[in-house]
């Protein structure tokens, strides 16, 4: 199938131009590879040093960008019950309405699964570099990275979509298997806890007190906050509180703690537009964008001016209620909360300067992310006193003063957890959560289909359809029953295999 091998090369060649152009990652990898225009270079006679283990690993980095600087938005923010369509957006009206197809671009996992390429082609030819320089703890690390990373893409697939192929090697030539047929989520997950067993082995605690690589590159801490999140979607609750408690042990040379009041909306801003901006003491990992380093994160196109997404009534009249209680949140993360057609402004915010950059970081995992998800789990324990004072603690934090919860029974798990969600959807707004906590704790009906006017009642439709351009290279892959049934298949998805 010429589709396929070209996809094939296709993939093979960006891995080699992302790991050549790596340097430019968290400026670690500097002219590490100096490739002229008549240079012989190929991918089977890169594998020579340490630095070009680290750049290849740097590499997976950069895809892991592509992969979800858009997406983050559509996949884990948009379907969550607060969002509603700003612009004229397509893309946007279905996914707010409900009304996703195969032919939706973020329907395709090919961003994934060139991350997850990436990371295979590093596990694959690490261990075989000869360089007398490169330690084992070095090439250690450097794995559990790799490992880490396809975790992280697998543990994304696997909530993303029904099923979805397992590949686990590189791609090195066009004969190998091209046509890969899916697994079950369940079994993506299999993996995910899998590789992450094989990261614990080598991942460091952090990288000394550089603290652009210690919250932009997976460190132990990285390690537990995934664990932990991984854990809390298969329910696992008491291996889950462990593996966070595990988190407060794992800092080394990174402090984990609630910024003040006064500087928690300096965590999303650009550190180009706003010195300090970015990086802090409550992260555990993000991306780094920098314009110096000509990536972008663009989060403009999702939040602001004329944008993808704007708050729904009822996010609206969630913000408001705390507005009145003194959250400190609120005014940092909506721009007028009286306004029918205000804005998500977590990442640009009232000083957003004329003709400033979009360069902000993403944040994947938070220190209070992982502390709500350990009082989501021992509440369904049974602990509910430890799980109240963590969501206390935090709300402590975020509205300068001792605020209990009120207007709860604390001894109900169902109205604990209902409290636990209400705290995670002011703090994680617009932050890729949002959709994935209403899954997990089984409350899309009650939380998300109040807003909708196509409800969601199969379950088969908490996931997303197989994108078109996937299903046209590959005839054993089978659609998402759901979307088969009502047709929201595309024509070219349909014709492709027809033919």
């Amino acid at each position: 199938n010429l589709n396929s091998i070209s996809m094939k090369r296709y993939i093979k060649s960006r891995i080699i131009l992302i790991i050549m152009s790596c340097s430019l990652l968290l400026n670690s990898c500097e002219s590490l590879i100096d490739v002229g225009p008549d240079s012989n270079f190929t991918f089977d006679n890169f594998w020579n040093s340490k630095e070009e283990a680290e750049a290849a690993v740097l590499g997976i980095y950069n895809q892991m960008q592509v992969a979800l600087k858009a997406n983050y938005a559509y996949w884990g923010d948009a379907r969550g019950g607060l969002l509603t369509r700003d612009n004229s957006s397509d893309q946007a009206e279905r996914l707010t309405t409900n009304l996703l197809n195969s032919g939706m671009s973020s329907a395709s996992w090919d961003p994934l699964y060139i991350w997850i390429g990436y990371a295979n082609y590093c596990i694959k030819n690490i261990p075989k570099v000869v360089d007398k320089t490169f330690t084992d703890a070095q090439r250690s690390a450097l794995l559990s990275e790799a490992y880490w990373a396809r975790a992280l893409a697998y543990f994304y697939v696997a909530r993303i979509w029904e099923s979805a192929p397992l590949v686990t090697e590189p791609t090195t030539s066009t004969e190998d298997e091209m046509f890969v047929k899916q697994v079950s989520s369940e079994k993506l997950l299999e993996q995910v806890l899998s590789d992450l067993d094989m990261a614990r082995i080598g991942i460091v605690k952090d990288y000394a007190k550089d603290n652009r690589k210690n919250r932009g590159r997976a460190t132990l801490s990285a390690f537990y906050a995934l664990r932990v999140d991984v854990l809390m979607w298969m329910h696992e609750y008491e291996e889950a509180v462990i593996y966070a408690d595990s988190l407060k042990n794992a800092m080394g040379n990174i402090s984990y703690d609630y910024v003040a009041p006064a500087d928690w909306g300096k965590m999303f801003k650009s550190a180009t537009n706003e010195a300090g901006a970015g990086n802090s003491k409550e992260s555990i990992f993000e991306l780094q964008f920098s314009q110096e380093e000509f990536s972008t994160s663009g989060f403009n196109g999702r939040w602001t001016g004329y944008c993808d997404f704007r708050p729904n009534l009822t996010c609206l009249e969630l913000f408001a209620n705390r507005q009145n209680e003194g959250d400190i949140r609120v005014a940092e993360t909506i721009k007028d909360v009286k306004s029918e057609t205000t804005e998500i402004w977590k990442y640009t915010g009232k000083n957003f300067p004329s003709g400033g950059i979009h360069d902000n970081n993403l944040i994947i995992y938070r220190w209070p992310d992982i502390q709500l998800l350990k009082a989501e789990a021992l509440n369904r324990l049974g602990k509910r006193i430890e799980a109240i004072e963590i969501v206390e603690t935090l709300r402590a934090k975020r509205f300068g003063r001792i605020t209990p919860l009120t207007n709860i029974n604390k001894n109900s798990m169902d109205e604990v957890e209902l409290a636990i969600l209400e705290e995670r959807a002011i703090e994680f707004l617009a932050e890729g959560k949002r959709w994935f906590d209403v899954v997990r704790t089984g409350r899309v009906d009650e939380l998300v289909n109040p807003t909708l006017t196509t409800k969601i009642t199969d379950p088969y439709n908490y996931y997303w359809p197989v994108g078109t351009s996937v299903m046209r290279v590959n005839p054993n892959l089978v659609q998402n029953p759901y979307y088969q049934s009502t047709g929201a298949v595309s024509y070219t998805h349909r014709r492709a295999h027809e033919t």
